[in-house]
């Protein structure tokens, strides 16, 4: 795994499930392209983004959501964008539910990615045919800190020109606050997560989304994810001072 710019959280996991890491002299993009080039000859089953089955998977989070909406599709379905992957699988599963007749249009998806990394966001808008990587990408949401996603073309296949989707790009601060709507909610997300809901954001200013429009915001990565994100945003907030145990006192803080 890269030594830097990732989630500690999900590190912490993998070491308590038994697992071995070792940092690389690299980025999550040279990870992947190791992978690509020497898996076969080292015997490795390389298991992200470029994995057919995983996007065969994934795809499932549509087929779960229509049911849910009784095969009514929403007008809009926003989807963090890194590895792309789960664009590519969203817009695949969409694209089956729709040949096979169990909806009846298909949502506009939109892939939403950072500012700080967010090479397919400037393939769409300049209009390339290639995707060109970012050599030293940076966002704080470390799920979106992809400067060469893996799944960009099968993400441009079905989720863009698919369904008639777009590519937004949101800053790390409209993320966070984004973050903090979730948390707020009482449903939680790792900051990448939020990028969809900042996404519907600057859908609305843009006025391609409006009161009468539904809208799916799917969250790829669960609250605990990036822990010193949530000590960073809210470790200020903690009550500095003790609070005496004493009904007067108790009903002090109650505001009663």
């Amino acid at each position: 795994m890269p030594g830097k710019h990732i989630s500690y959280s999900k590190v912490l996991q993998t070491l308590a499930y038994g697992g071995r890491i070792h940092t690389i002299d690299g980025t999550y993009d040279d990870g992947v392209r190791f992978s690509e080039q020497h898996a076969e000859e080292l015997g490795l089953f390389v298991c992200n983004s470029i994995n057919p089955y995983r996007i065969e998977g994934q795809k499932s989070i549509v087929f779960e959501l229509a049911q849910t909406l009784d095969w009514r599709s929403p007008d809009w379905i926003l989807i963090p964008g890194g590895a792309l992957s789960h664009g590519a699988a969203v817009g695949k599963g969409v694209d089956e539910l729709y040949r096979l007749g169990f909806i009846r249009s298909k949502p506009r998806i939109a892939i939403v990615q950072a500012e700080g990394a967010s090479p397919f966001y400037k393939m769409t808008v300049e209009g390339k045919e290639a995707l060109v990587p970012e050599p030293k990408p940076f966002t704080r949401a470390s799920a979106l800190n992809i400067g060469n996603p893996p799944s960009w073309q099968k993400a441009l296949r079905y989720a863009i020109r698919g369904t008639d989707g777009l590519v937004l790009c949101v800053s790390d601060e409209e993320i966070m606050e984004a973050k903090r709507e979730i948390d707020r909610a009482g449903i939680g997300c790792e900051p990448a997560s939020a990028a969809g809901l900042a996404g519907l954001k600057r859908l609305s200013a843009r006025g391609l989304a409006g009161r009468s429009d539904s809208a799916v915001c799917i969250l790829t990565g669960h609250l605990l994810k990036d822990a010193d994100v949530l000590e960073e945003l809210y470790a200020p907030g903690l009550a500095r001072s003790p609070v005496p145990l004493t009904p007067d006192a108790v009903r002090k803080v109650l505001g009663r």
